[in-house]
Order: C-alpha cells, then structure tokens, then sequence
C-alpha cells in the first residue's frame, strides 16, 4: 500500500476573483468524495487533522503521477487554477491537532 500527501493552494484568478473560504470547503467535499482525506493516521493508531487544504490517501495500484492526474481532475470541478502537490511515503509530524473519533468519520465517509 502506498501512502500520498496531497496538498492543495487555490490560486487568485484575477484581481477581483479570489478564493473563499467557501471555495475551500468545495474543494474538501470534492477531495473527501474522491478518497483524500484531511485527517491521517499516526502510527500509534492515533488520528490527527491535516494542515489546511492537505489530504491524506492511500493506494495499492496508483502512482504519484496517476495521483496527480486525479487530483487535477478533482480540483479542476471547484476551481479552474491551482498549485497541486503530491508526495509519497511514509510522514513524520508535529503539532498536529488530534482528531476525535467523530471528526474521523465525519471526514473520512
């Protein structure tokens, strides 16, 4: 199984339309539907919440490319210009919030 942080900046389009806070909350719908999730789990079982707008996935076929790929299709649906990033491999953390047993299956169904 292979292990991806994604992490996601909406970009200004012009100077008059700039994302919202609601912009963001589409793009974590449309990041959860499509398996990225913003809590990851720790190794001690323990689960934590993402910085803003960084997802945790995992796949036991995709490579980082095919992530990107469906991470662009993903955002293209809220918003038409951003920074995408995907890294692979197992993460090391601190400081992050832990999430409670509701916050994980409010976030990650």
């Amino acid at each position: 199984m292979a292990y991806f942080i994604v992490r996601v900046e909406l970009h200004e389009l012009n100077s008059k339309q700039k994302p919202t806070w609601e912009d963001y909350e589409r793009l974590h719908a449309a990041m959860q539907k499509s398996n990225y999730y913003r809590v990851i789990n720790g190794d001690n079982g323990n689960w934590y919440h993402m910085p803003h707008a960084t997802y945790s996935a995992t796949s036991g076929t995709s490579s980082k490319a095919q992530i990107l790929e469906n991470v662009k299709a993903v955002v293209q649906t809220v918003w038409s210009k951003a920074g995408k990033l995907v890294t692979e491999g197992p993460s090391t953390w601190d400081g992050l919030i832990p999430a409670s047993a509701q916050d994980v299956q409010r976030l990650t169904s």
